[in-house]
């Protein structure tokens, strides 16, 4: 009997542990993982003016403030200021940069070849010819020689001085990078960036920029402040947010709109003042035409997506926005 009891033990035992380890396993599955880009870290954000210059003296401000380096980087052109400029109408920047060139260089030689003499004063005395064994004597005692040019390939660094921006008709926007970076990004796509390490100077800059080109009758265009995700959703993002479109909010950047209104990392920007956004083309788009001015008011309807071990929750704001520029 103690034999068959401790059998049943065993046997209750072993069901339970079995039973505990698929337990444990079903805990241990990983969740899924959220089918979106990782959030993005953005160190830029507005500059801001602290003074109000007169013309005059932001013009004297910008044209005397030259040991700050000016760089202009696009896709293809890394360049250094090479000239400042401050007249009545603009700053004007005349840019230097190297470009590689590759040049073609031609070097001639003279090569000396000696006939063989011997073999034809030979043949020349076995032809019993006079005039042959001239020829062949004659001949014996000349050499001619042969020129040839060999052509080389030489790349070298050259400067290009024909690039001039003319800084407040083409400015679009003005950017603060980390401390010592003013970004001014430019309508053509091309950002210029301004360089200094002294802080003193950096916002004496700002303060004569922002009053140069207010003077002028110039304003920055309106930016949000967002870094959207580029491409429409994917089948597994509608999936995940039971949405079919809008802009994904990766990043905001510091002291912008976007983060006046309170946008995050998974916000869905879905519509503008009422008009449909389907992906952050559409958004651009639309704040591109409307031009915001000053004091006008956006209004966004934002889903916020929410994901709390795998459990998605999904809730659609209202915000207003009073545009400050």
């Amino acid at each position: 009997m103690n034999f068959y009891k401790l059998l049943f033990n065993i046997v209750i035992i072993a069901v339970i542990m079995a039973v505990g380890c698929v337990s444990t396993q079903q805990e241990k599955e990983p969740v899924k993982a959220i089918p979106f880009p990782e959030p993005v870290t953005n160190n830029m954000s507005f500059c801001k003016p602290v003074n109000v210059y007169a013309k005059e003296k932001a013009d004297a401000i910008l044209q005397n403030l030259q040991p700050y380096i000016y760089q202009l980087r696009s896709e293809t052109i890394l360049a250094k200021a090479d000239d400042v400029v401050v007249d009545s109408e603009a700053i004007k920047i005349k840019w230097i940069w190297e470009e590689l060139e590759t040049e073609t260089l031609s070097q001639k030689s003279t090569t000396s070849e000696n006939q063989d003499a011997t073999g034809a004063i030979l043949k020349g005395i076995l032809s019993g010819k006079k005039e042959d064994m001239i020829g062949a004597l004659i001949s014996g005692m000349d050499s001619s020689s042969q020129t040839t040019t060999t052509n080389m390939q030489v790349t070298k660094k050259v400067e290009k001085h024909n690039k001039t921006i003319v800084m407040f008709e083409d400015v679009s926007n003005i950017l603060r990078y980390q401390s010592n970076y003013i970004i001014i990004k430019l309508k053509s796509g091309e950002d210029v960036y301004i360089v200094c390490n002294n802080e003193y100077y950096l916002q004496k800059w700002i303060d004569a920029f922002f009053s140069a080109m207010s003077t002028r009758g110039y304003k920055t265009d309106f930016m949000l402040g967002v870094t959207c995700q580029t491409t429409p959703m994917t089948k597994e993002q509608m999936a995940y947010t039971n949405l079919t479109g809008g802009a994904v909010v990766l990043g905001v950047m510091p002291q912008s709109p976007a983060e006046e209104i309170g946008l995050e990392y998974l916000d869905i920007i879905t519509k503008v003042n009422g008009v449909p956004v389907a992906s952050v083309g559409d958004l651009t788009n639309y704040l591109k035409t409307k031009k915001p001015k000053k004091n006008e008011k956006l209004t966004f309807e934002i889903v916020k997506i929410r994901d709390d071990g795998g459990q998605v929750s999904k809730t659609t704001v209202i915000k207003d926005l009073i545009v400050k520029n």
